[in-house]
């Protein structure tokens, strides 16, 4: 026969074996023990302390059919419930499990994702480096042959500048030299014309000459035979000494001839000196210029050879420097097509370079919106931690204000058992080893499957205590479902 020592020993079990999942089943029962506070005590809150005194001990009724049903139904719902929760508790630790694995498997995604695009990033970066430096290695080369064959220009065409400046002044002097040729051929033409009229007048002057020559000669002939009229006629006088006057004044009249003759005779020959005089020196000034003219027209003749000389020798330089100039320009011309060549190369790398950085871009474009996602991943798991934490300490908190609560109902729970172990402890052993029994064996058949069973076992001690005297233990009764009801609240 238990006492209540043991019977409070039993009831302190209760708040050592509940879970957190028993808060639950205690809030899903609540109404069932609040209605049978109401079926068994109408209003307990007016009963006073005197109704818990003993009474006279009445005779025990049986056991109904009712009670002993209820049990079982009350005892499988219970089942039903416990288990329910434990389900409940199952799917939610389940589900707290997929999202931290979810959570994880996304972190674990995020990371090799931002490994990848740091090492896509990384090695477009090398490539994009690597192409940048043969893009500026080429551009420098390319530069410095462009200066290269620019200088080279520059002096070319600085060659060819002065080659053109001097074909320019042989141009000029061989202008200068035709036009003083043309000049010389002019001189000459005008001494030879001059030459020629002065031919044509020394012809004429020999001509006079001949002419006078010829007079003189007629004058002289005139003169012999005066002379010999002169000398016949002296004799004729010196024959005829003797003749008349008429005679003398012939003689006369033929000296005045004759002295006329003479001064005749001396001045065609002061004429024909002149002219012979002004014929010598016309023949010697004829000798002078036409020497002159000779030597002139020889110089001319030279100079304008030596110019035609000079110049065909400068044509053939000009022509060679013009062929040099020429080659260098071929040569020019094909490094200029070399360099539009090597322009259209350099085109294509800015293309394939422009390329590059187009593809970089994309990618540092994939590699934002990348991190976004994983930014976006990132802000996900941090509201499924905030969330997932903010329900484990909604969780933790409500079982502690659970558990908390079922300590002080267990308090009361213990406190009732003691007050009501106390109040049928003067009924009688028998009644009182009949009611710890049922009660222990009724906690030790809810032990099984949670603290929660066994910790809402006792409100129905009520059906196992029927044989019990009604009157005496009513008031217990009613007085512990009032004390379970406060400790509900």
């Amino acid at each position: 026969m238990q006492t209540p020592k043991a019977n409070r020993a039993a009831s302190l079990e209760v708040p050592q074996r509940r879970s957190p999942a028993t808060s639950r089943t205690a809030r899903q029962l609540k109404p069932s023990g609040a209605d049978s506070d109401s079926v068994g005590s109408p209003n307990p809150a007016t009963k006073t302390p005197k109704d818990r005194s003993p009474k006279v001990p009445e005779r025990k009724s049986p056991r109904s059919p009712i009670t002993e049903k209820k049990r079982p139904t009350r005892v499988s719902e219970l089942e039903s419930q416990l288990s329910q929760l434990q389900d409940d508790l199952k799917k939610t630790k389940d589900q707290l499990n997929a999202s931290e694995s979810s959570k994880r498997q996304a972190q674990q995604e995020a990371e090799e994702s931002k490994k990848q695009l740091m090492e896509l990033t990384s090695s477009d970066d090398t490539r994009v480096e690597e192409l940048t430096k043969i893009s500026h290695d080429r551009d420098r080369a390319w530069q410095s042959e462009l200066e290269a064959v620019q200088r080279q220009h520059s002096m070319d065409s600085a060659a060819l500048g002065t080659a053109m400046n001097e074909i320019q002044r042989l141009k000029n002097q061989l202008q200068i030299v035709a036009e003083s040729e043309a000049t010389q051929i002019n001189h000459a033409e005008s001494a030879h014309e001059e030459l020629q009229r002065l031919r044509m007048e020394l012809n004429e002057t020999l001509s006079l000459v001949e002419r006078m020559k010829s007079e003189m000669n007629d004058c002289r002939q005139s003169e012999a035979e005066a002379m010999e009229a002169a000398r016949e006629a002296q004799q004729q006088l010196e024959a005829t000494s003797g003749d008349s006057s008429a005679t003398a004044m012939e003689v006369t009249v033929d000296q005045d001839a004759t002295n006329q003759l003479k001064g005749e005779v001396k001045s065609l020959k002061y004429e024909v000196g002149q002219l012979k005089a002004a014929l010598e020196a016309s023949e010697a000034r004829y000798q002078v210029e036409y020497i002159q003219s000779t030597l002139e027209i020889r110089s001319a003749y030279e100079q304008a050879e030596k110019t035609k000389q000079e110049s065909v020798e400068r044509e053939t330089e000009l022509e060679a420097e013009l062929g040099k100039i020429s080659n260098k320009n071929e040569g020019l011309r094909s490094k200029m097509e070399e360099e539009n060549q090597s322009s259209e190369k350099e085109s294509e790398l800015a293309m394939h370079l422009k390329k590059l950085e187009h593809d970089f871009t994309l990618l540092k474009a994939a590699l934002l919106e990348k991190e976004t996602q994983v930014k976006g991943l990132a802000e996900k798991n941090d509201m499924l931690k905030i969330e997932i934490e903010r329900g484990e300490a909604a969780a933790n908190t409500e079982m502690e204000a659970e558990l908390r609560r079922l300590k002080v109902q267990a308090d009361q729970w213990r406190k009732a058992a003691e007050a009501a172990a106390s109040m049928l402890s003067s009924t009688g052993n028998n009644n009182n080893g009949k009611f710890v029994e049922r009660t222990g064996s009724l906690d030790n058949g809810m032990n099984n499957y949670n603290t929660i069973a066994g910790t809402m076992g006792s409100p129905f001690s009520e059906d196992m205590d029927d044989e019990s005297p009604k009157k005496k233990n009513g008031n217990v009764l009613k007085k512990f479902g009032v004390l379970w009801k406060k400790g509900q609240k």
